[in-house]
């Protein structure tokens, strides 16, 4: 059930993931990375993707709203 359907955002789907899982009760737990290793490059991300990923992020937030 956690990919029956399609995802909202191609970037955010992690977090889809996540709001899924706790939808169907499974538990979700962290685990911390034991070393992180910056790459040095930098971001290809463009302005217009920065804003598409943040309106696809109120989009997820508002379909898995409890309530």
């Amino acid at each position: 059930e956690l990919f029956g359907e399609p995802f909202v955002s191609r970037w955010l789907f992690d977090c889809e993931i996540l709001l899924r899982a706790e939808a169907l009760g499974a538990a979700v737990y962290e685990e911390p990375l034991a070393e992180w290793r910056d790459r040095g490059h930098e971001s290809k991300v463009t302005p217009p993707a920065y804003l598409r990923s943040l309106r696809d992020l109120l989009r997820i937030r508002r379909r898995y709203r409890s309530g």
